[in-house]
């Protein structure tokens, strides 16, 4: 009895890895599939950065709105996160009617999509080291910088409002 159930799962296994091997061929690429895999992929690198280093240090309080922590600070510092944040906000897309909401998710989406292809290699070995240094993901990097952008564009878009009630 054992040997012929063991036979049935080795042909059935067998069976099931030559038709999932003649299936892939003949699968096409599905560019709405694709899209959504990848805001899949941006949403669980997102969680990944809020979530605590391995060191046990938090770069992110988790109040409303989120902030930088002491360490995230100093992570950002590490980074030369300024000159990132300056070099690069202007390449995320926001308009004069989204909440503040909205252009928080517009930065994290640009941090965790499209950042890293905008990035000089200087600004991407800084980012890779730091980590590697800290022992921390690049997600939390990522994560703070996304906070870093929402910051700068809040406060461009309220010197802006500022500048257009004189």
């Amino acid at each position: 009895m054992f040997w012929n159930s063991l036979i049935t799962i080795l042909l059935v296994g067998a069976a099931a890895v030559w038709w999932a091997s003649r299936i892939d061929t003949g699968v096409k690429k599905i560019p709405a599939i694709e899209g959504r895999l990848d805001e899949l992929s941006s949403k669980v690198d997102q969680i990944l950065g809020y979530l605590k280093s391995p060191s046990g240090k938090d770069v992110l309080i988790s109040s409303s709105p989120l902030t930088l922590t002491d360490y995230g600070k100093k992570l950002f510092d590490l980074i030369n996160g300024e000159r990132i944040v300056n070099n690069h906000h202007t390449k995320i897309e926001i308009d004069e009617h989204m909440t503040d909401y909205e252009i928080q998710k517009a930065c994290n989406d640009f941090t965790f999509l499209n950042m890293f292809d905008e990035l000089s290699n200087a600004e991407r070995t800084s980012i890779y080291d730091v980590a590697y240094n800290e022992g921390i993901r690049v997600e939390a990097i990522k994560s703070l910088l996304a906070i870093s952008f929402r910051d700068k564009l809040l406060s461009i878009r309220a010197l802006s409002a500022s500048n257009n009630i004189e």
